[in-house]
């Protein structure tokens, strides 16, 4: 039922409007994407977040059963569903409804295919307040400022330059661990106080880079 690879994760932004451009697609899949999901129990908003198990074309496509913080999400067949993932640099979202649960055997639940998805190209990023040890490859330990999907802003003891290429290690503050993620300083702020440098993370290293992605669309932070 796969036709593709891709990074198992997807993002968030502060600004919901640039979610979903007006652009139209087909949707693509992978086995084991991270697929995130949204709906309304008694005027709440539910945000969960699941795997990818296989979809047959125009019929269904199948999922694990979302977790919410370890616990598993309850919803019944007919509930409407927002579904965003990331696939190769696009967010992807459309909604849906469930249609089959199953236990046996193995756990997952069957959603309508979409028939059509709306994206948005990660041409911007969204970028949240967060302070976290970041240890470069050569010993150095930084403090991160912000942090988006395609770099961060970090406090820096001692001289650092434009061009620099860093290899950088840190733990998201939900135990996400980023291990030598290549980066490069893009721009240096020097006061009394510290050394500020904007870094750009490496766009190769998909699997890492989407971890931090998954991490902002997860509402945790």
């Amino acid at each position: 039922m796969s036709e593709d690879t891709a990074p198992k994760s997807a993002p968030t932004t502060e600004e919901e409007e640039l979610l979903f451009a007006k652009q139209k697609s087909e949707p693509r899949f992978a086995v084991g994407l991270r697929v995130f999901l949204e709906f309304a129990v008694k005027n709440k908003v539910i945000r969960a977040a699941a795997n990818t198990l296989g979809w047959q074309r125009p019929d269904f496509l199948m999922t694990s059963i979302p977790m919410l913080e370890s616990r598993m999400v309850v919803a019944s067949p007919g509930t409407e569903f927002v579904v965003r993932y990331l696939f190769d640099g696009t967010i992807f979202g459309f909604t849906t409804h469930l249609v089959h649960k199953q236990q046996d055997p193995f756990p997952m639940w069957v959603f309508h295919y979409p028939t059509v998805v709306e994206v948005k190209t990660l041409r911007r990023s969204p970028r949240i307040n967060m302070t976290v040890p970041v240890k470069n490859a050569d010993g150095r330990v930084f403090q991160s400022r912000d942090v988006s999907a395609h770099g961060a802003l970090l406090a820096i003891n001692g001289k650092i330059v434009i061009g620099n290429r860093l290899e950088l290690s840190f733990n998201l503050p939900d135990g996400t661990v980023i291990e030598n993620l290549g980066a490069e300083v893009v721009r240096v702020q020097e006061s009394r106080e510290e050394t500020l440098a904007g870094v750009n993370f490496a766009e190769s290293d998909h699997e890492q880079v989407n971890k931090i992605a998954a991490y902002l669309y997860s509402g945790k932070n």
